[in-house]
């Protein structure tokens, strides 16, 4: 028996319940489903952040509903399966978004979270430091990390810039159209471009997560107290004297590592961290949530909540493949190539720098498309967001793979930062053994379809400038005959996938509009049930959302205090 369990030891759980165990007389108990962190050496190391992203022994293995628009693919869906959750196996870019979205979730009855009120919530965590003497090139601004003590999570610029971003941010910089300069980009006002702070820790160069910065704070406190291999199986109630009364939440059954079930008690309340997809399930087999995919389910009905699952968002990711000269560092490299591997992890574990010291994507550009065009595919809500919130996000992952070929392969890409396409979560069993339907509808919208067929245009052009002219070599995949917006379109749907940032499946609205929680995070119809991760944005942040998921963690612990 604890005075509040956190369901999900990941990006939100383990600062919830570090905030709130700063007061020795609070007892708080964190269930991870996944591992512990010290089971996959990977994650520590930046570098390596492909070989843990997805398809690992830390990742919870999702695959999506067939995508109609996107050629009948089942594409993978990694999540983090260990301490720390997605932040342990993410490209950990540390970026908060243009302050629109969040002034939005206000302007929609969510008093408390525009941009002024979450700003200082975004400090809060950071423990900033700026970047190196060699890496005077990049542009940052240290007054958008001050916060009064610094907060646990190191967030830096790592240690190693990988050369294929550098002549992309010149390349984007020179390209006619686009012309988008440096400048810090988490101060609000991301249009433009910068090299991404990364959560990073300086001292030792590894990947600092939830778990390294939050939990392992908190682990040395006799109240703080976590399990893993925890998966939850369902919540319990108090029994209620009227069917009108709120519920009251009171406790939690998981089943543990050997299979047996078990139940722990909360006395005051349950804090559903388990994400966008854990924490909508959680809640469908305990009975809230659309009340016919309950009854399909044989599950008793305690609140009636349509919108649980529903309104789910992402950012899809795609581009073009290019092949560059060997001198330019990539992932493909080390992978395949096990002296290559050990020189680096050599490197790094001596002297914190190298190939292995940085994440495998430095930078990102975050833009507006011209009125003309979004006038031209029938978009005026794009052209009528506010000037601050970017339309799409461009970027170069130093990997890439195309099928009976080999080569030293980057991939620039880029990423619909305000889809119109929504998907949802559904479940098919009263079980969390039984993993849920996760169905994106990505590409469902006409304008994201056009949005992309641009955007991947706009690519194209940067990687054939002439800045980029000494290191390309030839674009091998979808080919430079692939001209037509057609070819284009098919390109980007046959290879097109999520950076794993889905959102909405517990949307922070009036109930009526389909919401879940309220502005204090409290699940309607209930009393003492909370939910605080990246399924409570009602709209989608602009960027990355790690950070805006540490910032909800940040408020909710404020919240519930």
């Amino acid at each position: 028996q604890y005075d509040y369990i956190v369901v999900g030891g990941g990006n939100a759980g383990l600062v919830i319940a570090n905030r709130l165990t700063e007061n020795p007389k609070i007892s708080v108990l964190v269930l991870e489903a996944g591992l512990d962190y010290s089971d996959d050496f990977n994650i520590t190391v930046p570098g390596l952040d492909l070989t843990v992203t997805g398809g690992s022994m830390v990742d919870w293995n999702y695959t999506t509903a067939p995508q109609v628009n996107m050629q009948n693919r089942q594409i993978a869906y990694p999540r983090g399966y260990v301490l720390g959750g997605s932040s342990s196996t993410n490209f950990m870019a540390y970026t908060r978004g243009s302050a629109a979205p969040f002034d939005k979730w206000a302007e929609i009855g969510n008093a408390g979270w525009d941009w002024e009120g979450v700003y200082p919530y975004f400090k809060k965590s950071c423990h900033f430091t700026p970047p190196l003497a060699n890496q005077s090139f990049i542009a940052y601004d240290q007054s958008a990390y001050d916060y009064p003590g610094g907060g646990p999570l190191q967030v830096t610029y790592g240690h190693y810039i990988e050369p294929a971003s550098i002549y992309f941010s010149e390349a984007l910089a020179n390209t006619s159209g686009l012309n988008l300069q440096e400048k810090e980009s988490n101060d609000g006002s991301p249009i433009g471009q910068s090299y991404l702070a990364t959560t990073v820790n300086p001292k030792n160069e590894n990947r600092d997560s939830s778990w390294t910065s939050f939990g392992l704070q908190a682990a040395s406190r006799p109240n703080f107290h976590y399990l893993t291999h925890a998966l939850a199986t369902r919540l319990l109630f108090n029994p209620t004297a009227a069917s009108s009364a709120p519920l009251v939440v009171s406790g939690v059954e998981y089943r543990d590592k050997t299979g047996a079930t078990k139940v722990v008690y909360a006395n005051k309340e349950v804090v559903l961290a388990a994400g966008a997809f854990g924490s909508p399930q959680l809640l469908m087999v305990s009975g809230i949530g659309p009340a016919d995919q309950l009854a399909a389910n044989n599950i008793p009905l305690r609140v009636s909540l349509p919108g649980v699952g529903q309104n789910m968002t992402d950012h899809l990711f795609f581009g073009p493949v290019y092949e560059v000269i060997s001198n330019i560092t990539s992932a493909v490299q080390f992978l395949n190539n096990a002296t290559k591997y050990a020189d680096y992890l050599n490197q790094w574990e001596t002297y914190g720098e190298g190939e292995f010291a940085g994440a495998i994507s430095s930078m990102s550009t975050w833009e507006r498309l011209p009125d003309e065009f979004l006038e031209s595919i029938g978009a005026q809500e794009l052209i009528d967001l506010r000037e601050d919130w970017n339309h799409v996000q461009l970027e170069i992952i130093a990997s890439g793979a195309v099928p009976g070929k080999t080569g030293n392969f980057v991939t620039p890409g880029a990423v619909i930062s305000y889809p119109f396409s929504r998907g949802n979560l559904s479940i098919i069993s009263n079980s969390t053994t039984v993993k849920p339907i996760v169905q994106p509808n990505w590409l469902q919208s006409s304008i994201d379809q056009q949005v992309a067929i641009y955007a991947f245009k706009q690519v194209r052009e940067a990687m054939l400038s002439q800045t980029m002219a000494p290191i390309v070599i030839t674009e091998a995949y979808p080919g430079l005959n692939a001209t037509s917006d057609a070819d284009i379109l098919a390109a980007i749907q046959a290879t097109g996938h999520p950076i794993y940032q889905a959102s909405g499946t517990c949307a922070m609205k009036p109930r009526g509009d389909g919401g879940v929680v309220d502005a204090k995070l409290v699940v309607y119809g209930t009393k003492n049930l909370r939910v605080a991760d990246a399924s409570i944005f009602p709209v989608i942040s602009s960027a990355n959302t790690m950070a805006p998921v540490y910032m909800v963690a940040e408020k909710a612990a404020d919240l519930i205090k």
